[in-house]
């Protein structure tokens, strides 16, 4: 649910994520090397899962953390 959301992102490589009953944590990798255009993509990606997440109307939302870092090569 979570990594299908990251793709909706342009600019994102790849993706995993994992979840628990209080926490959703997401890990992005952006399609290019720069550190700053992951640092810029943080907050789509950001976005984009918080709002699956509240379109599945739970009593309790989780706590979202995302980190998006760069591609590696």
């Amino acid at each position: 649910m979570a990594k299908a959301a990251t793709s909706e992102v342009d600019g994102i490589g790849d993706s995993s994520a994992s979840a628990s009953r209080r926490r959703v944590s997401v890990t992005a990798t952006s399609a290019t090397k720069e550190k700053t255009d992951a640092q810029v993509l943080t907050a789509p990606v950001t976005t984009a899962v918080q709002t699956r997440l509240d379109s599945l109307d739970m009593q309790q939302q989780p706590r979202l953390s995302v980190h998006v870092k760069p591609r590696r090569r």
